[in-house]
């Protein structure tokens, strides 16, 4: 038995079942973490900085940790964008504003999802649906958007989800899933030197890119000093194609304290970063991740590319001794090459 095992495992037979395998678990991850949840944006101020607490629930079942979002929020009024549970399952979103008395302001609240027609609630008559549930003085809703007095240690609100799904599935799920299957075929019919290299220098090389991607994914915004002024100014070329005036309102807010903005300076790296954080936009990936992600590009095209290169693999060994490096692919600052 054992020498028929073997002899599969030579057999193209072999290969092909291990495309299919490793496609169906790709397609699965995407479908399960990103097609099958709704992206809930919400814009929000308070009189205190506190922490935003936002659960969902699913069907009858009741509020829980395990269905919960966090964002910090402060005196300015700020976007924060979250992932949440499935559209077509969900019955209603419990908002915690504060766990002290104060005021929050939400100026307005939005839930997509592909398949499913868009939730926004941004005027008097759409907060109108939001109602108080816990240690909440008064609800104002006024064109500046819903006013929450929180007058107690837990302070809840609380809306229903209806949601309207649009006929047909989605291509976009589709085209995701082919591509898991191509990149699955890909990566097992690929040259065998590239995996039975006897040189260790590839396999160090993957260490930092594995710490890169680690610190990518849980470092919190603008740990980086400089990371705010950077993603601001590739979120710009994320909804726009050309450079704006320095005199457009619409980018006071991506001046540093030192009255410097990074949309001034005309390097190549915002509009490639912002165009490349488009993307990711089908896969509703919240936060500053999409733009950290071309740093992590970069530095993984280097990887593949010292894989390639017997001769190019001793200069990337400099990623070992400069922390820097690691420090920028992981956020979305320019990521300096030695």
């Amino acid at each position: 038995m054992l020498p028929d095992l073997v002899k599969f495992s030579r057999s193209k037979s072999y290969k092909l079942l291990i495309t299919a395998l490793l496609g169906l678990w790709l397609a699965g991850l995407y479908l399960n973490f990103f097609a099958f949840k709704a992206k809930l944006e919400i814009d929000i101020q308070g009189s205190e900085t506190a922490l935003i607490e936002v659960f969902w629930q699913q069907g009858n079942e009741p509020f829980s940790a395990d269905k919960r979002s966090l964002a910090r929020f402060g005196h300015e009024m700020r976007r924060h964008t979250m992932l949440v549970g499935h559209m077509g399952s969900m019955g209603r979103i419990r908002i915690d504003p504060g766990k002290r008395p104060m005021d929050a302001t939400i100026k307005r609240i939005a839930i997509t999802q592909t398949g499913f027609q868009p939730l926004v609630l941004d005027s008097p008559a759409d907060f109108s649906g939001v109602s108080a549930l816990n240690d909440i003085s008064a609800l104002e809703a006024g064109d500046d958007g819903l006013v929450i007095h929180v007058d107690g240690r837990d302070g809840q609100v609380v809306f229903d989800v209806h949601a309207v799904k649009l006929s047909g599935f989605p291509l976009v799920h589709i085209l995701y899933c082919l591509l898991a299957f191509l990149l699955s075929a890909a990566l097992v019919y690929s040259p065998a030197r590239v995996w039975t290299l006897s040189e260790r220098t590839p396999f160090l090389l993957a260490i930092p890119l594995c710490l890169a991607i680690t610190m990518a994914a849980i470092t919190a915004y603008g740990v980086h000093p400089d990371e705010r002024v950077h993603f601001e100014a590739v979120q710009y070329y994320g909804d726009h194609w050309l450079p704006p005036s320095i005199e457009d309102p619409a980018i006071a807010h991506t001046f540093s304290e030192y009255g410097k903005s990074r949309l001034s300076s005309y390097e190549i790296f915002y509009p490639v970063a912002g165009y490349f954080t488009r993307l990711f936009e089908p896969l509703k990936i919240p936060g500053v991740f999409p733009a950290r992600l071309f740093n992590l590009a970069l530095l993984a095209g280097l990887l593949l590319f010292a894989l390639a290169r017997p001769a190019f693999r001793r200069s990337r060994l400099c990623c070992w001794f400069r922390p820097r490096s690691g420090t920028c692919s992981a956020t979305s600052t320019p990521m300096p090459w030695p």
